[in-house]
Parts: structure tokens; sequence; C-alpha cells
């Protein structure tokens, strides 16, 4: 069905010929002008369609790391705790947050501050399985939605992903920074608000307890 306007953009141009001189085109010269006409329509088209699809995607994604941003998560949280539940399936979240990231940008300037964040976004795609989400969803905040996950594997996934970021590339204690983490798994009757909602409540105990640390 998603090509059936194609064929119409096809027969455009022989309809147009019919309403203006009542016949469809009959000499090889009108059908190849038809066609030629049909071709330009054809790449129109897609060009459009092209640049929609890529307006979306950017639309979706963070500009300064490339990862989703929360507009993004707000859209795939619901989907992913409805097939969840549907299926009888885990679901984990993670919420982090770099510790003491303002003051990298107070010691230093923002541009350390934004190497710092696409750094961390590398590391946290190759730390992801192929079918984790990775989203950032403020300043040094970040969150990874983890499908067919238990919270014990989720945090061992985050275990290895603070130790990791305290070396290098990322360096956060080079910067007296590291990471807390907030790591939950979804109950029965959440909402995808309060299953999000917890996540970050973990997360600020994380911080407040001491920081760097992965509290679940």
């Amino acid at each position: 069905m998603k090509w059936n306007w194609i064929f119409i953009l096809i027969f455009i141009p022989a309809v147009t010929h019919w309403l203006e001189t009542g016949e469809l085109p009959r000499t090889p010269r009108e059908m190849v002008s038809d066609f030629v006409l049909s071709l330009i329509l054809l790449v129109c088209a897609w060009i459009i369609v092209r640049q929609a699809r890529r307006l979306e995607n950017n639309a979706l994604a963070d500009s300064l790391t490339g990862l989703l941003n929360s507009r993004k998560l707000q859209q795939d949280l619901p989907d992913e705790v409805a097939r969840a539940k549907r299926f009888k399936s885990p679901l984990a979240l993670a919420y982090m947050d770099l510790d003491n990231f303002k003051g990298i940008n107070d010691a230093h300037d923002n541009a350390a501050g934004d190497d710092v964040l696409r750094r961390f976004s590398d590391l946290l795609r190759r730390t992801a399985r192929r079918t984790d989400r990775c989203y950032r969803v403020g300043g040094d905040e970040f969150v990874i939605l983890m499908p067919a996950t238990a919270v014990e594997g989720a945090r061992e996934l985050l275990d290895r992903l603070r130790a990791s970021a305290l070396r290098e590339p990322v360096e956060l204690d080079r910067f007296g920074s590291s990471l807390s983490v907030g790591v939950v798994e979804l109950r029965d009757v959440e909402s995808p608000e309060d299953f999000l909602r917890r996540a970050d409540h973990l997360m600020y105990e994380s911080k407040n307890g001491g920081k760097n640390r992965v509290k679940v």
C-alpha cells in the first residue's frame, strides 16, 4: 500500500492530458512527454519524503551527542512498558548523572564539558547492547532503556559503564567527576511516568549517598 502513491504520480500526467484534451496521449511524443513529467514528479516526491524523514530524525536526536533525546524517550517509554507487560518480559531502566559536572565547565570551559559529554556518550553506545536505547535527557543526565533485562543484568552493565567512565577515553576522575546511577525494573502495575520517576529518585539517592555508585 505504501507504494500506491508512486503509481498515482505516474498516471497524473496522463489524467491531466485527458482533462485538457478530452483524450489520452496517443502519439509517441505525447507518451514520452508524459513519462518524463511522471519521472520528474517521482523524483521530487522522493526528495520531499527523504527530507521530511531526515528532519523528523533530527528532531528526536540530541544535537551534541547524537544520542536519542528526551522527546524520543517520552515516545518510546510507553510502548516499551506496554510491550513488557503484554509479553510478561522484564524491562530495566537506568537513570544516570555525571557528578560535579558543573565544576568541569567552571574550572575549564564549556568546550571541555561538551567534549566530556561526547566521549561519555560514545562509551555509552559501545557499552550498551544492540537492543538497548540510550538517551540524553538533560545537560549531564542520561537514560538507558533495556528491554528483556532484569535488574541484576542491568546493574552489571551499569557497574561496567561506571568503571569505564573513570578511565580513558572519558577520564571522569581527571575532572573530579564520576557517575551516579539509579536502576529499576518495571513493576506489574507501574505506569511509564512512575517507572522513570523511580529511577530518577534512586539516582538522587546515589548522589546523596556519596556519589559514584549504582543504586538499585
